[in-house]
């Protein structure tokens, strides 16, 4: 039989009343996520970190799989920074009270690690925390994230309140995202607004990943987010990617090909013929001949 009473216990009586017991189908992921071995664990892990990304769960889903998360954090030191990125990244406000809690108290890894989850959630109720935390002079890692979290809340927090107004300004969200991207000197901060880019229905799309990416001299980490980014917004859509990339330096096509050689469309066939044949770049053309080599064998 399936047992949930340490979920419970941890659970204040009025959310129990609200949310009730957990849906069948989510209970066999649920105790793998509190009570399962190591190898357990990061299966049911990775399959929230992936799900997640793609939104599939419910906000009911979301409830129970945050205190499953939470409990299993409680109860084993050596997985809480792992499992709290994991709640920066599932993003539920549920989760804030107990990061703010990881940020007044917890190890310095668990500290960084829940600085970056409430920069990903984005919620204005943790900024008091955050801005009380002491920080010493020689701890760069934590004044990094520290800056990351206000700003990045910050951020959302005005593209929040778009969604509030009557008639925003048609632009005033392009104009924030692309402020971040071009003029923001935090590289976390970037990396995580570019994500809002993924999905984005516009054809500035495109140049405003190349110009982000191509503007600042920065982490590998970043370039590898902008990359992702960009992947993904080509996966979703790629009109127009390549007449973009037509018109970009030597450089951007190589980061553009390479972001895209995993999933080149079959549309862009004629035009990635054109650039493994006829590109003045030598390493344009054999990055183009490569994308063209696995789109065909697919």
């Amino acid at each position: 039989m399936w047992v949930f009473f340490g979920f419970l216990a941890l659970t204040p009586l009025h959310v129990y009343a609200q949310q009730s017991l957990p849906p069948d189908y989510l209970q066999p992921l649920l105790n793998d996520l509190m009570h399962g071995d190591a190898e357990v664990f990061d299966t049911a892990f990775d399959r929230v970190r992936e799900r997640s990304d793609r939104q599939l769960y419910s906000a009911r889903d979301l409830h129970f799989i945050v205190i499953a998360l939470t409990q299993r954090a409680h109860s084993t030191a050596e997985l809480r920074p792992q499992i709290i990125t994991l709640l920066g990244q599932i993003g539920s406000s549920e989760s804030v009270p107990v990061l703010m809690e990881w940020v007044r108290t917890g190890s310095h890894d668990e500290r960084l690690s829940a600085l970056q989850a409430l920069g990903w959630i984005g919620d204005s109720e943790a900024v008091a925390t955050i801005r009380r935390l002491s920080v010493s002079n020689d701890d760069t890692q934590t004044t990094l994230m520290r800056d990351y979290a206000l700003k990045s809340i910050a951020i959302k927090e005005r593209i929040r309140a778009l969604s509030g107004m009557r008639n925003p300004r048609p632009d005033a969200w392009y104009e924030i995202v692309s402020e971040t991207l071009l003029e923001e000197s935090n590289w976390l901060v970037r990396a995580d607004i570019a994500r809002m880019l993924e999905n984005w229905n516009d054809h500035r799309v495109w140049a405003l990943i190349f110009d982000a990416q191509a503007k600042w001299i920065g982490p590998e980490q970043y370039s590898a987010q902008i990359q992702n980014v960009l992947s993904k917004r080509y996966q979703y859509d790629s009109t127009g990617f390549l007449n973009i990339l037509m018109t970009r330096n030597a450089a951007d096509k190589v980061f553009g090909l390479e972001a895209i050689s995993e999933s080149a469309s079959p549309d862009d066939l004629p035009g990635l013929m054109e650039l493994a044949e006829t590109d003045p770049d030598v390493l344009v053309r054999e990055r183009a001949a490569r994308v063209l080599g696995k789109l065909l064998s697919r």
